[in-house]
């Protein structure tokens, strides 16, 4: 039977986890002058840590794991979001899933910093500032 056609399409989740990584003090960081190429060096490096949090999903252990978006130097991911996986009235499969989501998203939150706190490294001596460590929290 289809919806009606007014009706919005939705999914409803129990036991999802939400992360929202940021680097705090990015606006202190980007700075419009000539020797970053008024700010594109800052985007680039901006960019270059996206990308790395993207390329995490694509590991074995972060599967589960869905980047929803990036706003500024904020990034959102979710884990948890598998349509049709199991039955939400099951309380043990619900428990265990919310421990596993828990538990997967604290370790993507950890590759995380631990990329972050390379690329620091790495621009440090370029002429960069040093960019502060990476606030994670997670939801769900």
């Amino acid at each position: 039977m289809e919806p009606p056609a007014d009706e919005l399409y939705h999914e409803s989740y129990n036991h999802v986890a939400v992360l929202f990584a940021s680097i705090p003090n990015y606006s202190e960081f980007y700075k419009e002058l000539e020797f970053n190429e008024e700010g594109r060096g800052c985007l680039k490096v901006l960019h270059e840590i996206i990308r790395e949090f993207d390329m995490l999903t694509y590991q074995m252990q972060f599967l589960s794991i869905e980047k929803i978006k990036v706003v500024g130097s904020t990034y959102m991911a979710a884990c948890g979001l598998q349509p049709g996986m199991r039955s939400a009235d099951d309380a043990e499969f619900v428990e265990q899933d919310r421990r596993e989501n828990v538990a997967t998203l604290a370790a993507f939150a950890a590759a995380m910093m631990d990329y972050t706190g390379e690329i620091g490294k790495i621009h440090v001596g370029e002429k960069f500032p040093k960019l502060s460590p990476l606030m994670a929290a997670y939801m769900g």
